[in-house]
């Protein structure tokens, strides 16, 4: 069956001159984003799965589950309530309504358990079928997502790391047309680290299960690859060190899994490995302070953009080159970009922001105690008035509008910005407007 490719992205600001409890306090947003998908071949009607299909999985949903408790029990923010059997186009609507959650500077892991498999240069993981079965490799294609495109929408929230754990199980290639060998991919994002850590060796299988007869033990399955990282997941330790145990540890049970199949010894072991690796080495699941505390005090801005939310001289750099340049999309652009809404934000006494999908507004979720907004705030409105030009109503329908226009016009001479928010829980004041005259 096809791979299974974990890919987590994490995304951790460094603070420049930061004491560590401020850092501590400050630490960066952490999202998880989780897929279990195991109903791949179903009846006509979609009303139960089809007997006997050999593209059906035990796994995916209980290694999701499992995954979803482990990341929320260490502060993970789970970005998508709906885990398990997820079509190509739910999966895309999930990534649209994630990636407006997603703040800047802020960690984002993304697992999937389920199949996946590479065409050409691409990898991709498979969504399960919109009308009960895939008829071709084509129709499979057409209902799979690429990786780079899950990277490119979790980008939308500017996170300073972002990690893929793919967990693309099965010991049957998913169809003869696909390879089970992942690309060596090449993501076209400004994210600053990106880690894809991959279930099983290029060319290789990740087992569903170990041993056939756990398919009548009342223990929920779990594929072998998560066996061994689960008891692992909360370890105070960087994730590149468990990873290195956790690939013995698949390795050893794979030789179990082979024969339990009657599938040929070596030429069928599950051997995880890293597909791709820009990450800060010391990268911790458990402990968010661990990854950057070293780094902190030479934190360079560019790569931090924190460090401009306590640092003057990052943010009026920043803001120097904005004056000059603009806010560009090259990489230094987006290094302004996230620096001057880093500094606005701590300015405001933003903390957190998250998205109201029904009022289709941004919330303050998190704030400081000499902050602007008061906590549950939802910003309903701004208009900017820069200097010698007339006033603009800007809708914040989205974070990222939010966020574009503090990048264009936080901290500019002779600029007003007007916030117009509300609360809906029954506080007081139940409205009110935040000013910032500079």
């Amino acid at each position: 069956m096809g791979n299974r490719l974990i890919r987590i992205a994490w995304i951790c600001c460094l603070i420049l001159l930061a004491p560590k409890m401020m850092l501590a306090q400050n630490a960066p947003d952490r999202f998880a984003f989780v897929v279990g998908n195991s109903a791949y071949e179903r009846t006509k009607d979609n009303s139960r799965l089809l007997p006997g299909s050999r593209l059906n999985l035990e796994s995916p949903a209980n290694d999701a589950r499992l995954y979803v408790d482990a990341l929320g029990a260490m502060g993970w923010q789970i970005l998508n309530q709906d885990n398990t059997q997820r079509t190509v186009s739910a999966l895309r609507n999930d990534l649209t309504i994630a990636s407006k959650q997603i703040t800047p500077g802020s960690e984002v892991v993304f697992i999937f358990n389920g199949h996946g498999f590479s065409d050409g240069p691409s990898n991709y993981v498979v969504g399960i079928p919109e009308d009960g079965a895939f008829t071709s490799f084509a129709d499979m294609r057409t209902g799979s997502i690429e990786l780079s495109e899950i990277v490119q929408q979790l980008s939308l929230g500017n996170p300073e790391r972002i990690i893929l754990i793919i967990n693309a199980c099965g010991d049957e290639p998913i169809s003869s047309e696909a390879n089970r060998a992942p690309a060596k991919p090449n993501f076209d994002t400004s994210v600053p680290e990106v880690l894809v850590l991959y279930a099983s060796s290029p060319r290789g299988v990740a087992y569903d299960y170990v041993y056939s007869t756990e398919k009548q033990d009342a223990d929920p399955i779990l594929s072998v690859f998560t066996r061994a990282f689960a008891p692992m997941i909360r370890e105070n330790r960087p994730l590149l060190d468990i990873f290195v145990d956790v690939r013995q540890q698949v390795e050893r049970l794979s030789i179990n899994a082979a024969r339990d199949k009657n599938l040929p010894g070596r030429s069928f072991l599950q051997i995880p490995h890293i597909l791709y690796d820009t990450i800060n080495g010391q990268f911790n699941l458990a402990n968010v302070a661990d990854t950057s505390v070293d780094d902190a005090l030479n934190a360079d801005w560019r790569l931090a953009p924190q460090a401009c939310r306590f640092d003057s001289e990052s943010r009026n750099e920043a803001l120097a080159i904005r004056t000059q340049n603009g806010v560009s999309d090259d990489g230094e652009g987006q290094a302004v970009r996230n620096c001057i809404i880093a500094a606005a934000l701590g300015d405001m006494g933003i903390e957190r922001l998250t998205y109201d999908n029904d009022r289709n507004r941004p919330v303050v979720d998190q704030v400081s105690p000499d902050s602007s907004f008061v906590l549950n705030s939802v910003v309903k409105s701004m208009t900017v008035t820069p200097k010698g030009e007339r006033r603009k109503s800007i809708p914040p329908t989205s974070i990222d509008i939010f966020y574009q226009t503090l990048a264009e016009n936080y901290f500019a001479d002779g600029t007003n910005i007007t916030f117009g928010w509300q609360r809906y829980d029954g506080g007081v004041p139940p409205s009110d407007f935040v000013q910032k005259n500079f």
